[in-house]
């Protein structure tokens, strides 16, 4: 990310938000599926990821507790929607390890997956 970074809080909100978004505009009519393949032909997936990589700018050590608290709270959930877009669903149980173990972002010089953050971070 070359450009000027927002707020972690703003951009983690934004990529929320979006991915939320996009789930809701996929998924089918009784909201029980989202066509992720769907998703990645569109020009938002393309917005999503650039918005990801600006986590690379985003100091973790310069946020208030508060905002950390939902900086990572925002990231989990964001995360784990931006992996079954990327990859599919998880479906078997090595798919669910991987997603937890393997599928990070980035954020200022560490890569965190869900299970940094969620046993790390927010219960930590």
């Amino acid at each position: 990310w070359r450009g000027l970074c927002r707020k972690g809080t703003e951009v983690a909100l934004e990529l929320q938000h979006l991915l939320l978004r996009l789930c809701d505009k996929y998924a089918d009519a009784d909201g029980k599926e989202i066509d992720f393949e769907a998703i990645k032909t569109t020009p938002d997936y393309f917005l999503l990821n650039m918005i990801s990589v600006e986590l690379q700018q985003v100091q973790v050590n310069e946020m208030e507790n508060n905002d950390l608290l939902a900086f990572f709270i925002n990231i989990y959930n964001a995360l784990s929607l931006h992996a079954s877009v990327c990859h599919g669903r998880p479906c078997t149980r090595d798919d669910f390890v991987r997603l937890f173990t393997q599928v990070n972002y980035r954020i200022g010089d560490v890569k965190y997956t869900l299970d940094d953050i969620a046993y790390g971070i927010l219960q930590g």
